[in-house]
């Protein structure tokens, strides 16, 4: 039974639908672009999140790869982030603080025991503890072993001797 589309007037093959399989592409088409015009944020957000749903595995290998690929400068940035987490917490002053920086400055020589230490087997430590309010700034980071860092734990050098 033919049936006669309401959108454009011409006759279809008759469903339960006021419009023909095509015209309603065209219209629902149509009826999303006008929505992603008028709401832009939410269109961006909306699209993120489908693609996210949609291929959250490919994302997780690729993520994957890129950290096993990457091993310092994933290092790197998980140390960065977890300092910066804790100084935010403890509301006390923070500043974006680069490993390599550090190091350099400090001639590459820990400051609890004044060997020569690795940029690799380097660890920032803070003079001052975040655990005792103190900043996360260049003026109260130092370069130090693993080992020196863990020994002093959240103690002052005066503490240490």
């Amino acid at each position: 039974m033919l049936k006669l589309c309401r959108f454009r007037g011409h006759e279809y093959d008759g469903a339960l639908d006021a419009q023909c399989p095509t015209c309603k592409r065209i219209t629902d088409r149509e009826f999303t672009r006008r929505w992603r015009r008028a709401n832009p944020d939410l269109a961006q957000r909306s699209h993120l999140e489908s693609y996210v749903k949609r291929d959250r595995a490919q994302l997780a290998e690729r993520a994957r790869q890129w950290a096993l690929n990457n091993l310092e400068r994933k290092r790197a940035h998980r140390r960065k982030n977890n300092q910066q987490r804790r100084a935010v917490k403890r509301d006390a002053p923070c500043e974006a603080v680069e490993a390599i920086v550090v190091w350099e400055r400090d001639g590459g020589r820990c400051h609890v025991c004044s060997d020569e230490v690795s940029f690799y087997a380097m660890q920032i430590d803070h003079v001052v503890p975040l655990s005792r309010g103190g900043p996360h700034t260049y003026a109260n980071v130092k370069a130090a072993h693993a080992d020196c860092n863990n020994w002093k734990n959240g103690r002052l050098m005066e503490e240490l001797h």
